[in-house]
């Protein structure tokens, strides 16, 4: 009997300390939900719009020390583009759990391939005097799908079937701002080097099909030029649209061609957006500034209407290039850089 006793008494503080430490693991865990809680709600570690949640390219930029070129140690870095038309192929890895940004983005993942000409493709190809485009094009349009807020120099213009969607939207929300639909084309893939031209001057990237030249139609029925007395709206507006200046005063000395007040560039919304909101800049030291945000440091930017991860992968020196991408739905862009890898951005925005 006496035995016995002793057992249960053994059983009796065994009980009692695990219902103890039982109770101080509940009290820790409540402690952190409510300390979750209160951050949540008190919106600490919200992101801004149009702010970015990680990392900031508007800090790298102001640290440079210049207001318009790219750092110098970034000076002469080359850096890709995105377009979901360029995603092509598909990878026959499956990866599980690839950390981008010390976050774990995605279950299961799919490859794509991209090959040594790949690279030469895309939307935010580095295009200069220096590097020409040697890419080739998708199926080109003449505006057949145009609206009526806009016209055309003459009905030969081609380009990218994306930039007349845009160029759509961009017409019809001038309209609305300001009454008038006198925005001409002048001008995308061709050269009129003739006297009496508006705009002879040989820009490299309108061979890549994704520009527009604007001029503005007059009541009259002449035709005045897009300077950068003028083009103010367009500054402000165009890059909600996806569109950029590709030839600025920035970035004159990397590319080597003078500003082009009056040249549009597609490059897509996503892109045109984290420009626009890292101190307007100019594609040459965006793709510049891309180069430090490899698939372990993505760069990720946050705004009320986009959730955007963005990372530069080089290009492998077998000639094919395997690129993670999200399985799970995810919308995605792929672009070459036009010198030596290709940019992924991957989306988590809500349709």
């Amino acid at each position: 009997m006496i035995t016995k006793r002793r057992d249960n008494t053994q059983r009796d503080i065994t009980l009692a300390t695990f219902f103890v430490c039982l109770l101080f693991l509940v009290g820790i865990w409540g402690i952190d939900a409510v300390c979750r809680l209160f951050v949540r709600f008190t919106g600490k570690n919200d992101p801004k719009p149009g702010e970015i949640y990680i990392l900031d390219f508007r800090k790298d930029f102001e640290n440079s020390g210049d207001s318009g070129t790219a750092p110098d140690d970034l000076e002469n870095s080359g850096i890709p583009e995105t377009n979901s038309s360029d995603i092509s192929g598909s990878g026959n890895g499956n990866y599980k759990g690839i950390q981008i940004a010390g976050v774990n983005l995605f279950g299961n993942q799919n490859t794509i391939r991209k090959t040594a000409e790949d690279i030469h493709t895309g939307l935010l190809l580095q295009i200069d005097s220096g590097h020409p485009f040697i890419g080739e094009f998708n199926m080109l349009t003449a505006f057949e799908n145009k609206n009526s807020y806009y016209r055309l120099k003459n009905m030969t213009l081609q380009v990218q079937d994306s930039v007349v969607d845009a160029m759509n939207e961009l017409a019809e929300d001038y309209y609305l701002f300001s009454g008038r639909s006198d925005f001409l084309v002048y001008s995308t893939t061709e050269v009129y080097d003739v006297p009496g031209s508006l705009y002879p001057e040989i820009l490299p990237d309108r061979a890549s099909g994704f520009c527009l030249d604007l001029a503005f139609l007059n009541d009259d029925g002449s035709i005045s030029p897009i300077t950068e007395q003028n083009n103010g709206w367009l500054v402000e507006n165009a890059w909600r649209f996806g569109f950029i200046f590709s030839y600025t005063e920035s970035n004159r000395n990397q590319t080597g061609v003078a500003s082009a007040p009056y040249h549009l560039r597609y490059i897509g919304k996503e892109h045109a957006a984290v420009m626009y909101y890292n101190n307007k800049l100019d594609l040459h030291t965006y793709l510049s500034l891309l180069r430090s945000y490899q698939t372990e440091n993505s760069y990720q930017y946050i705004s009320d209407s986009m959730n955007l991860k963005i990372s530069y992968i080089p290009a492998s020196g077998t000639g094919t290039t395997v690129i993670p991408v999200p399985e799970d739905g995810k919308q995605y862009s792929i672009s070459g850089n036009n010198t030596d890898g290709f940019i992924l951005c991957i989306s988590d925005t809500e349709s």
